[in-house]
């Protein structure tokens, strides 16, 4: 992939949430985007949202360790920053299985997390 189709892929993607933001429970609006060529599908889209959003929490989940705060706190700080990336992926997910997968690795993300909390010390009743 050249620069210029990452910068194009992430303006879809930066397109997607800004229309997003004005109803994130319908399905995506893809309408006059490049995504059969940029990303081969529509689920593509979807699952590039989703590894923006994991990259985010697993980079939450390593701090909220140092931190010694809950990982369902660092989660729900992130949502609130991302609240609507994460509303359309929570409205797609039920429709997507890709996406309920998705959901599903996150749910092991944490656990992985909270395993490490207690294998490294972090003691804090935090999980």
């Amino acid at each position: 992939m050249s620069w210029n189709d990452y910068r194009a892929r992430r303006e879809i993607l930066d397109t997607v949430l800004e229309r997003a933001r004005l109803d994130s429970t319908a399905a995506p609006d893809l309408t006059g985007l490049d995504v059969e060529r940029l990303f081969g599908n529509a689920d593509n889209v979807l699952l590039s949202l989703e590894q923006r959003w994991s990259t985010q929490l697993a980079a939450r989940l390593d701090l909220a360790i140092e931190k010694g705060i809950s990982f369902q706190v660092a989660r729900d700080e992130l949502a609130a920053e991302l609240p609507t990336l994460r509303a359309l992926l929570d409205a797609v997910a039920r429709n997507s299985r890709q996406l309920h997968n998705a959901h599903v690795h996150e749910q092991r993300m944490i656990q992985a997390h909270s395993e490490v909390q207690l294998d490294t010390g972090f003691v804090r009743a935090i999980a």
